[in-house]
C-alpha cells in the first residue's frame, strides 16, 4: 500500500495484491491526501471502501485502476475533492457517486467500466514484477496520442511509444507495461530509438561514473554493457550498435508478418462470371505479435491495412 495523509505521486508504478480492514479502511492500494498517478496500474487491491484508490485531491493520467475490490463502495476510485482524469482506464464505476464520475468523464480519452485484459503478477523483464497487458487490451495504444516522453520507458525500463496494435502508429498505451515492447538496445542510451552521436555524446560526458547510484528504470546512462562502470568497455558497446535503431526492427517485424501471410495464404474458392472474368478469394493467417489473426480475402485488388476484428477484404479479379 502506497500512502498515509500525504502527497503521493506513482509514475510507471505497479501498486498490485494489497489489502487493508477495517470499517474505516480506505484506499486499498493508494490512500493520500493528495495523489498524482501517472502511467501506472493499479489492480488487485482490497478495502473495505475504495479498493484501489482513495484520495482528497486526485490526478490520474495514462493509467490503469482496475481489478480492485471493496466490501461497500468504490472498488476502483474514489475522492472528495479536486480530480483531474485522462487518457486512463477505470475499470469499475459502481456505487460511485454521480459527482465522482462526471469528473471523471469531464477528462479526455478516459474508458470506464471495461476490463483491461491484464495478465498475472510476474516478472515480464526488468528488475520488477508488473501486469502484463494481455493481446487484445483496450488499453493498448490508448494513452495519450501527443505523448512523445520523457519518460522514455515503462516500469521494466523498455521503450515507451511503440506502435502495438498494427496500425503502423506508434502511441504509448494505458498503465506500467508497453505491449510488443522491447528492451532497449544496447549503446542506446537516450532511449530514443536510435543509437548515434548522441549517445556517445552521453557515454563521454558520464565516463569513469559508477552507475550503481542511478535508480532503477533510469536510461542506462553510458554504461552500455550493464557491468556498474562507464568505461571503454561501454565505447565499445556502442561502436559495435552504431546506426542502430528500432525503426530497422519494426521494419524486420513487419518483413515476417509479410512472409507469414505468404506462406499460409492459399485460394479458397473461385467463381467465373459469365464474361470469362474469375473471381478469387483467398483465406490468409498470420500472427501479429501475440495475436493470431485470420482473415477472408475478396475484395477489391489492391492491400490494405491488417484487421483487428472484421476480415480484410482483397478482391483479385482475373479478366
Amino acid at each position: 500500500m502506497v500512502g498515509m495523509e500525504i502527497a503521493v505521486r506513482l509514475t510507471n508504478t505497479t501498486v498490485s495484491g494489497n489489502t487493508v480492514e477495517g470499517i474505516i479502511a480506505w484506499g486499498g492500494g493508494i490512500f493520500a491526501r493528495n495523489a498524482r498517478i501517472e502511467d501506472s496500474t493499479v489492480t488487485g487491491n482490497t478495502a473495505e471502501r475504495a479498493g484501489g484508490v482513495s484520495a482528497h485531491e486526485l490526478t490520474i493520467s495514462g493509467s490503469i485502476i482496475a481489478g480492485n475490490t471493496a466490501e461497500l463502495d468504490y472498488p476502483d476510485v474514489r475522492f472528495v475533492g479536486v480530480a483531474s482524469v485522462s487518457h486512463s482506464l477505470i475499470g469499475d464505476t459502481s456505487d460511485m457517486a454521480q459527482v465522482v464520475i462526471d469528473a471523471i468523464n469531464a477528462g479526455v480519452g478516459n474508458l470506464l467500466d471495461v476490463d483491461p485484459l491484464l495478465g498475472p503478477l510476474a516478472d515480464n523483464g526488468g528488475p520488477t514484477m508488473t501486469h502484463a497487458l494481455l493481446p487484445g487490451s483496450p488499453a493498448i495504444d490508448a494513452g495519450d496520442p501527443a505523448f512523445v516522453g520523457p519518460p522514455y520507458a515503462d516500469q521494466r525500463g523498455y521503450y515507451r511509444v511503440v506502435d502495438g496494435d498494427g496500425d503502423m502508429t506508434a502511441r504509448i498505451d494505458m498503465g506500467a507495461f508497453e505491449y510488443a515492447s522491447v528492451a532497449p538496445l544496447p549503446g542506446d542510451g537516450n532511449l530514443d530509438h536510435f543509437v548515434d552521436g548522441l549517445d556517445y555524446l552521453l557515454w563521454a560526458e558520464l565516463y569513469e561514473e559508477d552507475r550503481a547510484a542511478d535508480p532503477p528504470g533510469a536510461p542506462l546512462r553510458g554504461d552500455y554493457n550493464d557491468d556498474g562502470v562507464v568505461d571503454g568497455l561501454d565505447y565499445l558497446v556502442w561502436g559495435e550498435n552504431f546506426e542502430a535503431s528500432i525503426t530497422a526492427l519494426a521494419f524486420a517485424r513487419v518483413q515476417a508478418i509479410t512472409e507469414s501471410v505468404t506462406a499460409n495464404l492459399h485460394v479458397a474458392e473461385t467463381s467465373v462470371a459469365a464474361d470469362g472474368a474469375a473471381d478469387v478469394a483467398f483465406v490468409w493467417r498470420a500472427v501479429f505479435g501475440q495475436q493470431d489473426r485470420d482473415g477472408r480475402d475478396e475484395g477489391v485488388g489492391r492491400g490494405r491495412d491488417f484487421p483487428t476484428s472484421e476480415p480484410m477484404t482483397h478482391h483479385w479479379r482475373r479478366v
